[in-house]
């Protein structure tokens, strides 16, 4: 009976010895492993919940949220207002299902317009770049459209 009660207190104190020897790295690590996962549970469930919001795969949330910006011909122009309307909705989303606010269905979706806006910078740009590089050739047909236009 003495042999078990010293080997139950000699694994206590080497339980206690081996929680306090953890080094601060090991405790930063373990932390971060547990806001990572805690991060990716709670984005998780926002598009679980998007997805089941607008009745759809979780796979195609993103093509119709893109498709949708696209139908209603959302442009950069209200970029300043909707990112500042973005931003309250998030802390809204944030306090009402206790998440953190990056993980919000809105910071999400928010993801998802910057990505769209920078695609619509790109485009532009592209159109700009095909223009300069076939300048001369829209200036030829300018001039032979405005040659048939005054004869």
């Amino acid at each position: 009976m003495t042999i078990i009660i010293i080997l139950i207190i000699g694994v206590i104190i080497g339980f206690f010895i081996y929680n306090f020897t953890i080094t601060d790295q090991e405790e930063h690590i373990y932390s971060e492993e547990f806001k990572k996962r805690k991060n990716d549970k709670e984005r998780n469930e926002s598009i679980i919940r998007m997805a089941n919001n607008i009745s759809l795969p979780i796979e195609e949330v993103k093509e119709d949220y893109i498709k949708d910006l696209k139908k209603n011909n959302i442009k950069a122009d209200f970029r300043e207002e909707m990112f500042f309307q973005i931003g309250v909705k998030k802390i809204e989303e944030s306090i009402s299902f206790n998440i953190s606010p990056q993980n919000t269905v809105t910071a999400i979706m928010e993801e998802w317009l910057i990505e769209y806006f920078d695609t619509l910078k790109e485009e532009s740009s592209e159109v700009d770049n095909f223009i300069k590089d076939n300048f001369e050739m829209f200036s030829k047909l300018k001039n032979i459209q405005k040659r048939r236009l005054s004869s």
